[in-house]
């Protein structure tokens, strides 16, 4: 019975988000090439609302104006170095990068 409990424990933990990495992740995928700006930002909202379990990420601009940068919770250790880069070109995203601890 133990057995089959731990079970089930493991199997509910995959659809339990227990901290902001899962949501940021699924960020990642739902960002695709041809989106606009705006479209990217809204699904962060998506996944990261406003008055939400975690904490929104820091969303900043790389230095040439064409990069978006989020990164998951600068003020916390665990999650300071996840961070998704969105390269954008006229206003749409073109490609994305993920870089996780």
């Amino acid at each position: 019975m133990a057995g089959v409990a731990l079970a089930c424990g493991v199997v509910i933990l995959r659809f339990v988000d227990l901290d902001a990495v899962k949501p940021f992740q699924r960020f990642y995928l739902d960002v695709h090439n041809g989106q606009a700006e705006a479209l990217v930002l809204e699904e962060l909202d998506r996944h990261f609302p406003v008055h939400g379990r975690f904490a929104r990420p820091v969303v900043s601009r790389g230095s040439t104006n064409d990069i978006l940068v989020f990164t998951l919770d600068p003020n916390v250790g665990a999650f300071d170095s996840e961070f998704i880069y969105v390269f954008l070109e006229g206003g749409t995203a073109r490609r994305k990068a993920y870089e996780g601890d």
